[in-house]
């Protein structure tokens, strides 16, 4: 690869949590060549949120406009545009798994050699940071890793949207707002709904704050029923929030509470007051990082499939409590999490 290049490209698909994770490495290999322009491959969606404010990469590119099919395939003839665009560019980092080889064999067949394969998991069985692994892949770059905390910069009109939204919403005057995402990608890593509505119950009755309950199209059906039902018109219940509306309203909440889910790296990364709970996965490789992070397990690891349900109601409302006096007195605690 030049030693001096003036076009890198990233090639990164995955969910929201899995592109938050990314961040850093963006943010180091730009460090690294600062004079190369930087560009990005994968859901827009996605890249454009989380990602267009950074001021490291120049330009998002639609992974839905390419066909890349052929890059999977044996054999396959990737359409000349692919190559053409692939071959603006005077590194490639392609993130993602190519256990048998094919899409490194097909690049190179087409003339794209100059690809660097980034592996996207940590070696199991360990307790590397998934952000941490994608950074060590660049060599040796001098940063500590701690300091190298995902972060989303929403800008002026993002926040002066989700201040609107809150406002249409005629919420209480005078309490801070705890947004509260009950779901994630997997039943196995949720907390139980109970216990969130006990905690947003505890909000309620003792006037610590404003629950706002986020949910999405993996919280369709019986959670949604469950948290309208819970609701009853006392507290804000949003549902299917385009990710850029989601984000500009998150940014505009005081803490937020939810599970190993892509929308807890969204809220960590927007730097609001987190508290993530984790069980079934390892906090040590998947949890989000950042000063005002605070990560919840149960006591003893409560085993795959079984998610966080050994946390305990008051161990988190402890946390919650602790956190909303924080930040009235404007000193947010934290563990500043690794």
């Amino acid at each position: 690869m030049d030693c001096h290049p003036e076009k890198l490209l990233v090639v990164r698909r995955g969910a929201l949590g899995d592109l938050i994770l990314t961040l850093p490495f963006l943010r180091v290999l730009k460090q690294l060549h600062p004079r190369a322009d930087l560009e990005v491959l994968g859901p827009f969606h996605l890249w454009s949120v989380i990602a267009g404010g950074s001021g490291w990469v120049r330009r998002i590119h639609d992974l839905e406009a390419f066909n890349l099919s052929a890059l999977y395939v044996c054999g396959g003839q990737i359409p000349p545009a692919v190559r053409e665009f692939f071959a603006a560019f005077d590194g490639i980092y392609y993130i993602g798994t190519d256990p048998e080889g094919v899409i490194r064999s097909q690049l190179s067949r087409h003339g794209l050699s100059d690809v660097k394969f980034i592996s996207p998991f940590p070696p199991p069985g360990g307790s590397v940071r998934v952000s941490d692994h994608l950074i060590d892949q660049l060599g040796d770059h001098g940063f500590s890793p701690a300091t190298l905390r995902p972060v989303i910069f929403p800008g002026e009109a993002s926040l002066l949207l989700g201040g609107r939204v809150l406002k249409d919403l005629e919420l209480p005057v005078g309490h801070p707002l705890l947004a509260i995402h009950p779901g994630s990608g997997s039943p196995g890593k949720n907390w139980p709904r109970d216990h969130f509505g006990e905690i947003i119950r505890r909000c309620l009755q003792r006037k610590r704050a404003t629950p706002l309950v986020f949910l999405g199209e993996a919280e369709a059906g019986e959670m949604t029923s469950w948290a309208r039902h819970l609701s009853a018109g006392k507290f804000p219940l949003l549902c299917d929030l385009p990710l850029s509306l989601l984000a500009s309203v998150l940014a505009c909440c005081h803490l937020y509470l939810g599970n190993d889910s892509g929308v807890t790296h969204l809220a960590a990364a927007l730097r609001v007051p987190t508290i993530a709970l984790f069980g079934s996965t390892d906090p040590a490789v998947w949890g989000p990082r950042g000063e005002r992070v605070v990560i919840l397990s149960p006591p003893t690891p409560s085993g795959m499939g079984s998610g966080s349900a050994g946390l305990e109601v008051e161990t988190v409302w402890r946390k919650v409590e602790e956190m909303l006096r924080g930040i009235v007195t404007g000193q947010v605690p934290g563990t500043g999490s690794d």
